[in-house]
């Protein structure tokens, strides 16, 4: 009798018997290993969801002939592990020291795998890799996947296709960058000798032995699945040790080997990416990092090699931190930061070439000789932005150049061949150089112009075809070699112009029964195959529910539609010639206006050996005929395969134009089963819904966007900046589906230009999502960081005369139109008409008052007056670049008084290089600061370093406050955001945090309440609004969520009339927000972090707060709902005695007549 559970038992205790037979003690020989077994081999660490990930995904693949070893050292397994060992024979638990010798030891395979705890290996990938192995004698595999982002997928995809197999060390020194084991397998033979005593944490010393031992190795291009996490460095300063450590056990081990050339590759893969990161982070940790940077550097300057693959920044970077130039470290960052990370390419007196940086003056110590030059091949830039047919010739163009090479002083010479890539055999393109001014808008250098290194080829199909017949290799890739300061670089052409190529290259012609096809990719690049077709046919003609297809040439027995997941679809023989087969598709075989679509291929021939079915147009020929809107669809596959698709009818769009501020969308298709305007909708930044459906030419349906709306009562204003999709609404199916492109729009870039926007619509191919851009109004001379820097060097050389009635205001480097500003603009309306104001703005999604002129950031205009207007007034700082002119006034009206600490008292770890260098040298030029109290002048002068003029006149921003309009602003703002009158307003307004920024290092939304939370806790009275800083403008996400978010909203007046009760932290806004008297609470979870380690305050805000300080949401629903008014009245009055004892109303104006008048 078996006892109930038992038999789980015995079954445990069955493997466990025939595990510990098959493992002896001490080593297997490997001719006892057994040929198809795969031992994988895992070290359990302290992440235990890391490890049973890996195990997990590992356990999942369809493979039998497999044992996973986990090592398990120095403690127990983890309870889930356990269970899982006694669930599958093929998972082993190896308890001991961690050794890997002794896992070898353990293994039955032929093959192993050491596999980091924490990666996902894609399905299938060992034994991939095992079968590349058996074909090979190589000691082991490496798999690398092939994408565009992977620099050593790339090379080796393109090596693999002129050498398959043995590479060595020495003929790829780069492989020794390579130090993860999971995407590896070893011959057994191979491992245990060079095992050594290696541990399973140190999985990089056995892959780095396995490349400096290996008589050959071997790669496969394969997806390899999810990597593990980088081990827990936790700060910056953590990280970098753990490199240091790596970094010298790698150069012991690898001079230990006598492999020192290779140690290059390490470093570069390791460090030489890096060390800009780890560099900038220097300004903000404690002098133990830098001294730490200074250690690494100096090993890394005394370790021959390890600098070859570093960029050039960053070898200067090191030298400089080796040196302990810390100023000179400083000096370089901030010039990386303001102006790129370009450099010069020049021929120095020994013959060599050099990286010449723009910022060498200024650094004081010297450079060794040898630390600029050239290490290795120029980097090659090039991009498609060309690709046509014109009969069977194909039109081919974009650019080429050689980074830092200026392409209007230095020829560069290019020449274009298809090359066949087993042979060698090289087929030459002619070429013809441009000038495109649209290559200098993208390339983002500030020291080179690249607008002469346009080109333009052609290829003639049938001479490439006829070159092709008979070689080894089908696919031909494009080559570019460009020639210049005595060196020669050959690149392919990898990158393509997504504004105007579409991702589904257009097809050319047939050549005879043959037909020349592009393929392109990031990795590959741009390559050409010939295809060869033995049944052609003419474009489908589709008539509602029947297709029918007519043949040339050879006639196939019959015809079906093959749509994968369903039954083939027959095509009836017509009495005809040339030979013509209809489909009548049936109802059943068409998605539903629920379903989605399904696409099928054409195939002719007898039944089990169908073929492809080649057409015999091209694209051009072939997308009028397709009617993308209808319910059956004709096209063609990148290699001109026929294909039906089979789905509910879609709208399209043909074309658009724009009409004074609007833009008109011109739709086919379904376009008549709109129901209204609102179905229709531009979602991107903004969700823009159509204003008007109307009737175009033709039977055609026009949508008209209007873009210029006045959103919050402040002026019109465009929508953001950024991509939009046009998306349909009106299916009823509770879903957007995106409206496709058709007609003369397939295939083509468009552009127009309104007052103050750009708008694009990028190349989409027949069928795919129809898209518009909105970008600045930048002309093309205005765009790109070389014509800004021209610009900019105009301006700083300009000597024209002062416009002494002109007026330039930013807030907010042109995010809005608002501030202490925007009151003082309009005072100065009336105090001084005949002032001309003009707006500095970031974008045509900034309002600006009424008779003021709007500036785009950094157009010529906007450069202009920045030089030549008499009177600057700002709330913040002006570019780095920026430098006042003789005669010219600048009042700095700041943005706030101060709690936590700003200027040069912020605790310097939070500035970057770049604007401690704006600290310190513009608040010399100001010749007014502005300030709301005595105490805030005094604190905002000393935080800027600045002996000037304080001005202490309040703060013209809060002057509608105090406005005998200030109950009609109330009512009003209140009715524009659809607050009911009678609710209570909380306004919640947290200020932005150093520490909270992305990867990017871009700030993010702070947000300690929660919306529904909060109106669950208030009541349904109770309306919340969310004012984020201006820092995090567009960043909210869904951190808003249950509140309304008014952080685009331009006046914060308003909405301080609007509210009943402000929640804030450490926002300044607690200054403007104490002349209404209403009550305030401060919100701040992170107070002992904010004021000890984030930023600082300049007061005790528990000591002085005119309202009570909560440490979560929950304590401050319950001051809320207690609030007691009289409690406070004595701290309020101080608070605003102190801080606000000149907001009166008035400040606007004395500011006109102190700066504009004879004050």
């Amino acid at each position: 009798m078996t006892l109930p559970g038992s038999r789980a038992v015995l079954r445990r205790i069955r493997i466990r018997a025939r595990k510990i037979t098959e493992r002896a003690v001490g080593p297997k020989p490997a001719a006892a290993a057994r040929s198809r077994l795969l031992s994988l081999v895992l070290l359990a660490q302290h992440d235990e969801d890391a490890l049973l990930r890996t195990v997990a995904a590992l356990l999942a693949q369809d493979e039998h002939d497999l044992e996973i070893i986990v090592m398990v050292p120095h403690g127990a397994a983890p309870p889930a592990l356990v269970a899982m060992e006694g669930e599958d024979q093929r998972l082993f638990l190896l308890p001991g020291t961690g050794r890997l010798e002794d896992a070898v030891n353990a293994s039955a395979g032929a093959f192993l795998a050491f596999v980091e705890p924490g990666a996902v290996p894609d399905p299938g990938l060992h034994r991939r890799l095992a079968a590349a192995l058996d074909k090979s004698a190589a000691d082991f595999v490496a798999a690398v996947p092939a994408t565009a982002s992977s620099p050593a997928g790339r090379s080796i995809a393109r090596l693999l296709e002129t050498q398959r197999e043995g590479f060595t060390l020495l003929t790829r020194p780069d492989a020794l960058a390579d130090t993860e084991t999971w995407t590896k397998l070893y011959r057994r033979a191979f491992v245990e000798p060079i095992i050594g005593d290696a541990s399973g944490e140190d999985t990089e010393s056995l892959a780095l032995r396995g490349y400096l031992q290996a008589g050959r190795f071997d790669y496969v291009v394969t997806p390899t699945g999810t990597p593990p996490d980088m081990p827990g460095a936790v700060t910056v300063h953590e990280e970098l040790l753990q490199l240091a450590e790596r970094a010298s056990r790698v150069t012991d081990l690898v001079c230990e080997e006598g492999r020192e050339e290779a140690v290059s590759a390490w470093f570069g893969a390791a460090l030489g990416t890096e060390w800009l990161r780890f560099s900038k982070e220097v300004p903000r940790q404690e002098e133990s990092y830098w001294k730490l940077v200074v250690a690494v550097a100096a090993h890394m300057s005394r370790t021959p090699g390890a600098l070859d693959r570093f960029p050039v920044h960053s070898r200067i970077l090191v030298f400089l931190a080796a040196g302990g130039s810390l100023e000179d470290l400083r000096t370089v960052l901030a010039e990386l930061q303001d102006c790129g990370t370009g450099y010069r390419l020049g021929t120095n007196s020994g013959g060599s070439v050099d990286e010449i940086p723009g910022y060498l003056p200024l650094v004081s110590l010297p450079l060794p000789a040898g630390l600029l030059r050239l290490r290795g091949e120029p980097t090659v830039r090039s991009s498609v932005s060309l690709f046509g047919w014109k009969g069977e010739t194909l039109q081919l163009g974009g650019f080429a150049y050689v980074e830092g090479l200026d392409a209007e002083k230095e020829p560069v010479k290019l020449n274009l061949w298809l090359v066949e890539p087993s042979t060698g055999t090289r087929l030459p393109l002619p070429v013809v150089r441009h000038h495109r001014s649209a290559i200098d808008e993208a390339s983002g250098d500030q020291l080179n112009s690249y607008a002469g290194a346009g080109f333009s080829a052609e290829l003639d199909a049938p001479t490439v075809l006829a070159a092709m017949e008979g070689t080894r290799t089908n696919e031909w890739y494009l080559e570019l070699e460009l020639s210049a300061l005595g060196m020669v670089v050959r690149d392919r052409l990898a990158s393509r112009d997504a504004d105007r190529v579409p991702s589904r290259l257009p097809i050319g012609p047939v050549v005879g029964s043959r037909r020349l096809c592009a393929l392109f990719d990031g990795v590959l690049g741009l390559r050409f195959t010939a295809v060869s077709y033995r049944y052609l046919a003419d474009p489908p003609t589709v008539n509602d529910t029947t297709v029918s297809v007519t043949f040339r040439g050879e006639a196939p027995d019959g015809v079906v539609l093959d749509v994968p997941g369903v039954a083939c679809l027959p095509f009836e023989a017509e009495p005809s010639d040339p030979a013509t087969f209809t489909l009548s598709v049936p109802p059943e075989a068409t998605p539903s206006l629920s379903g989605g679509e399904l696409t099928g291929q054409i195939r002719a021939g007898k039944p089990g050996s169908l073929q492809h079915v080649g057409t015999a147009a091209g694209t051009g020929e072939l997308e009028p005929l397709a009617g993308p809107g209808e319910r059956i669809r004709a096209a063609a596959t990148g290699f001109g395969f026929l294909t039906l698709t089979l789905g509910p009818a879609r709208i399209t769009v043909s074309g658009w134009r724009t009409e004074g501020s609007a833009v008109v969308v011109v739709l086919h298709g379904s376009a008549g089963s709109l129901q209204q305007p609102g179905d229709l909708a531009l979602a991107g930044p903004e969700t823009v819904v159509a204003d008007a459906l109307r009737a175009g030419v033709n039977g055609q349906t026009e949508a008209v966007f209007e873009l210029s709306r006045d959103r919050w009562g402040a002026g019109a204003s465009f929508p953001g900046f950024g991509h939009y999709r046009l998306v349909s609404r009106g299916s009823g199916r509770g879903r957007t589906d995106p409206v496709v492109v058709t007609g003369a729009l397939a295939g083509v870039r468009a552009e127009a230009d309104m007052a103050r926007l750009r708008i694009v619509s990028p190349a989409r191919s027949h069928g795919q999502a129809f898209q518009l851009r909105l970008l600045s109004s930048l002309k093309s001379g205005e765009r790109g960081g070389y014509n800004r820097r021209r610009l900019i060097e105009t301006y700083w050389g300009s000597s024209s005369p002062l416009d002494e009635s002109a007026v330039l205001f930013e807030t907010f480097g042109g995010i809005t139109a608002s501030d202490s500003g925007l009151a003082i603009s309009q005072a100065l309306a009336g105090y001084r008409p005949e002032l001309k104001r003009f707006w500095s703005v970031a974008d045509a999604s900034t309002p600006v008052p009424e008779g003021c002129v709007p500036l785009q950031r950094f157009s010529t205009d906007w450069f202009r007056v920045l030089g030549n207007a008499k009177y600057l007034v700002n709330n913040n700082d002006f570019p780095v670049f920026f430098r006042k002119r003789e005669g010219q006034v600048y009042v700095q009206t700041w943005h706030g008084t101060p709690l936590k600490r700003v200027g040069l008292d912020t605790p310097h770890q939070r500035l970057t290089p770049s604007y401690l260098r704006t600290l310190e040298r513009e608040p010399g030029e100001w010749d007014m600061l502005l300030a709301q109290s005595p105490i805030a002048g005094e604190r905002l002068a000393a935080a800027f370093r600045y002996s000037g003029r304080v001005a202490v006149l309040g703060y013209p921003r809060n002057d509608p406050l105090s406005s005998p309009a200030a109950s009609s602003v109330r009512a009003s703002v209140r009715e524009r955001l659809g607050i009911p009158p009678q609710n209570t307003v909380v306004l919640y307004a947290p200020t932005w945090r150093d520490t909270a920024v992305d990867h990017s290092g871009r700030v993010q939304a702070v947000n300690y309440l929660n919306g529904p939370e909060a109106v669950a806790q208030l009541g349904p009275g109770y309306s919340m609004l969310y004012r984020g800083h201006h820092k995090v403008s567009g960043r909210q996400g869904n951190s808003v969520r249950g509140m309304t978010d008014v952080t685009g909203y331009p006046h914060v007046s308003g909405l301080c009339l609007a509210a009943d009760v402000l929640v804030t932290d450490y926002s300044s806004i607690m200054f403007d927000f104490a002349v209404t008297g209403k009550p305030m609470f401060f919100l701040a979870p992170d107070f002992a972090q904010y004021r000890d380690r984030t930023r600082g305050f300049y007061f005790d805000l528990e000591e002085e707060a005119p309202g009570p300080v909560a440490e979560n949401s929950e304590e401050l629903f319950e001051q809320i709902r207690t609030y007691e008014p009289g409690r406070w009245t004595g701290k309020y009055r101080t608070f605003v005695e102190t801080y606000a004892p000149l907001d009166d109303g008035g400040a606007a104006l004395r500011v006109c007549r102190a700066v504009f008048g004879d004050d």
